[in-house]
């Protein structure tokens, strides 16, 4: 199990941090309120049986799966919470036209002023630009928000276009965006994992002869997953602003590395990011062709001339200058 600990922390610490943390939270606030109040289930016998080197095993190994678990399935756990997965259309649809109401009211300008009118712009920006891409939850809009940022600026579909971005930015922003999202993950694991904790304690509480306190607890977890879900809403803006970062920085080095040159005008950018998009998404060869005269025309050794501080030279005026040089050679 402690290798098992150590790789995820080598190779990926913010899974470390978001998903089995909390996990370990959670089932430790079971262990010390809710256990001790078990009287009729034998398992609970059998584990008070255990040495304290055995409990600490159970519980580690526990958490840990349960932390891998709820990190291979938190696409879909996203989805619920955004109201894409399992909302019945008439649910959705009214969680649309309220969230679209909400927007309306945040809108720059109206009323507030100060830091109150600061307030209302930074929920504001929670909202994706066009509402007809408002989803029906506060953290779907918030997510949507950064979502579509490439693509309201540039045309540039950060969503399809997420592992080339990835690769051509700095390490540090990279780790920026991971720490971003890992606060996020954070709260949202602890959304699902309080749900869970009330379900069980209530049901444990029925059975234990309807036990108070249990069932006390039961109600607080799940009154604390609200919490835990708008805390989730206010964390997305740090991980927005890193998405931000990502199209702004990325989208020059991107066109560098797929060879291509960035045009001059906003608007031409936005056509050749436009077909960029379309061509890796639906690998039409006709935005391919379209994308000819946006490709950069090989020069000789650019790398080289650019660590130079010199403008790279065609091949042409490199040879030519070697035969100059060559003729006025003094002969031996």
């Amino acid at each position: 199990m402690s290798d098992l600990l150590k790789g995820l922390a080598g190779g990926n610490a913010a899974v470390l941090y978001a998903w089995i943390f909390p996990s370990a939270l959670v089932l430790g606030a079971f262990w010390l309120f809710i256990f001790p109040e078990l009287q009729d289930l034998r398992f609970a016998w059998r584990f008070a049986d255990l040495s304290s080197t055995e409990q600490s095993g159970v519980f580690v190994g526990i958490s840990a799966g349960l932390g891998v678990f709820l990190n291979a399935v938190s696409t879909p756990l996203y989805r619920v919470l955004e109201g894409y997965l399992l909302w019945p259309a008439c649910l959705r649809k009214r969680g649309v036209a309220r969230q679209r109401a909400i927007k309306a009211s945040l809108q720059p300008g109206q009323g507030a002023t100060g830091w109150l009118a600061e307030l209302k712009l930074e929920k504001w920006s929670r909202f994706p630009d066009e509402d007809d891409e408002i989803a029906p939850t506060r953290l779907g809009n918030a997510l949507r928000a950064f979502e579509t940022y490439g693509s309201s600026r540039f045309e540039l579909d950060s969503q399809t276009m997420w592992s080339e971005l990835c690769a051509v930015i700095p390490k540090y922003l990279q780790d920026e965006l991971d720490q971003s999202r890992a606060s996020v993950d954070f709260f949202v694991a602890l959304v699902y994992l309080s749900i869970a904790f009330g379900v069980v304690s209530f049901v444990l509480g029925v059975i234990e002869r309807r036990n108070g306190w249990i069932l006390v607890w039961a109600v607080a977890a799940l009154l604390s997953s609200y919490l835990w879900y708008r805390l989730a809403v206010v964390a997305s803006s740090y991980w927005a602003a890193t998405v931000q970062a990502l199209v702004n920085i990325g989208r020059s080095k991107l066109a560098t590395e797929m060879g291509l040159c960035l045009p001059d005008s906003i608007d031409a950018e936005r056509e050749m990011w436009g077909l960029v998009t379309r061509f890796v998404f639906y690998g039409s060869v006709n935005e391919a062709r379209q994308l000819d005269p946006y490709r950069c025309k090989c020069k000789c050794n650019p790398d080289k001339e650019a660590a130079d501080g010199a403008e790279p030279k065609p091949a042409v005026e490199v040879i030519s200058v070697a035969l100059t040089e060559t003729s006025d050679a003094p002969e031996l």
